[in-house]
């Protein structure tokens, strides 16, 4: 059995993606999609992790004011920020 390279990598990806409600108490945080800046306000955060296998990750946050619930930070999210299944067809494009 051969192990396919792309389809692992894309498992990996959609596997290791969350969403979480975050209340940020001490600094500010930004909105991506508005770029207001809050501090003890409910925000909604996303991790998305790093594709070429580095163990860190990349934070996209939202505010309650953008998104009502985290059901539209979601939807949000995997329109415009996340990758497509598409985008895992020629895996060297990702890395550069």
């Amino acid at each position: 059995m051969e192990r396919n390279s792309k389809e692992h990598k894309k498992m990996q990806y959609y596997k290791n993606i969350r969403y979480r409600k975050i209340r940020p108490l001490f600094f500010w945080e930004k909105c991506d999609k508005c770029g207001s800046e809050f501090r003890r306000e409910s925000m909604y955060e996303l991790t998305e992790p790093s594709i070429i296998g580095f163990s860190w990750d990349y934070y996209k946050r939202g505010c309650q004011n953008c998104f009502p619930t985290k059901e539209h930070f979601k939807k949000w999210c995997e329109e415009e920020i996340l990758l497509k299944p598409e985008d895992f067809d020629d895996i060297r494009n990702l890395l550069f």
